[in-house]
């Protein structure tokens, strides 16, 4: 069997891929192996490829140790000649706090990646493709659902503004990397939540390790369906945008014309369409009723910013 390329050749060929000689990476570091992994690949990558690279830790202050894996950040950083910024978000004690956390780490990410002009870079792995994907399954998620986390995308702020997202580490397994930083001789931090069960994330990672005595390349299958329902998403998508330039007139929809696709080339019209016109995505629900309002040509659709209602032969938005 043919033996997959090393860490760092596959993280240099995803780097070289999406970023320009001159660019600036911002990586978020925690002190975790996967993160640490990337700092120092990052590093061994930026001279070959002419990056910048600035590194930020976010301290929350939920643990005791947060404080002191920010400055061992900083000391990895310093060692190895890298801009390192601090960052301090407090939380108010509450329900999800897990993702308020995420969702604050991620605005002061953003902040300080608009400030220096930087592309903001994450070490989500394998295994986080994984265990996302797994749970979008088991919540019923659909094909776009089970895109999982997305390699290369735009941030978008609370403001609007929007900054490039690389996740270098997809393809790389969680194991792959400690073994690659234990090569290397850089140690790292276990977060102890990490075997905390309350943790939607940590019960995903216990089924996926009980998924792999079945199947011991389970993660690589739920990582390859991912990149299956991103190319399939992308192909409907572009299909629908086709057909929707096809179907338009104005601000409103042929419903000779939307007769005329399949079910789903239809609904991927609505979908845009609507979007379009309310500002929202819509619902399972909207686009069941909206395909049913365009086969009988009867009823109205509420939706979150407008009315569905049909005009004489098209489909408008009031």
């Amino acid at each position: 069997m043919r033996r997959a390329p090393a860490v760092p050749t596959r993280t240099r060929a995803f780097l070289r891929e999406h970023t320009q000689p001159g660019q600036t990476l911002l990586l978020a570091c925690s002190g975790g192996g996967d993160s640490v992994a990337l700092l120092v690949l990052a590093d061994e990558a930026r001279a070959p490829l002419g990056l910048e690279v600035v590194v930020a830790s976010v301290d929350h202050g939920l643990r005791a140790e947060s404080a002191a894996e920010v400055q061992g950040v900083g000391a990895l950083c310093v060692e190895r000649g890298l801009d390192f910024v601090p960052l301090r978000a407090e939380l108010e004690p509450g329900p999800d706090l897990q993702r308020r956390a995420r969702e604050e780490r991620y605005r002061r990410l953003h902040a300080l990646a608009l400030e220096r002009g930087a592309t903001l870079v994450t070490a989500h792995t394998r295994d986080d493709q994984a265990e996302t994907v797994l749970s979008r399954v088991l919540r019923g998620g659909r094909v776009d659902a089970l895109r999982g986390i997305a390699p290369a995308r735009p941030l978008v702020g609370d403001d609007g503004a929007r900054v490039p997202l690389l996740r270098p580490l997809l393809g790389v397994g969680r194991e792959e990397l400690r073994a690659f930083l234990r090569h290397r001789g850089v140690a790292w931090v276990e977060d102890p939540s990490n075997e905390d069960v309350r943790f939607e994330r940590v019960r995903m990672r216990a089924w996926l390790a009980e998924l792999a005595r079945e199947d011991p390349r389970v993660h690589e299958h739920l990582a390859a369906l991912a990149e299956d329902a991103r190319r399939a998403t992308g192909l409907r998508r572009a299909r629908g945008r086709r057909l929707r330039a096809r179907s338009e007139d104005g601000d409103a929809l042929w419903l000779a014309r939307l007769r005329r696709w399949s079910v789903a080339a239809r609904r991927e019209v609505l979908r845009q369409w609507l979007r379009a016109r309310t500002g929202h995505n819509p619902s399972d629900a909207v686009l069941d009723a909206a395909e049913r309002m365009v086969v009988s040509g009867e009823g109205e659709v509420r939706l979150r910013g407008g009315l569905l209602r049909r005009h004489g032969d098209r489909l408008v938005v009031e």
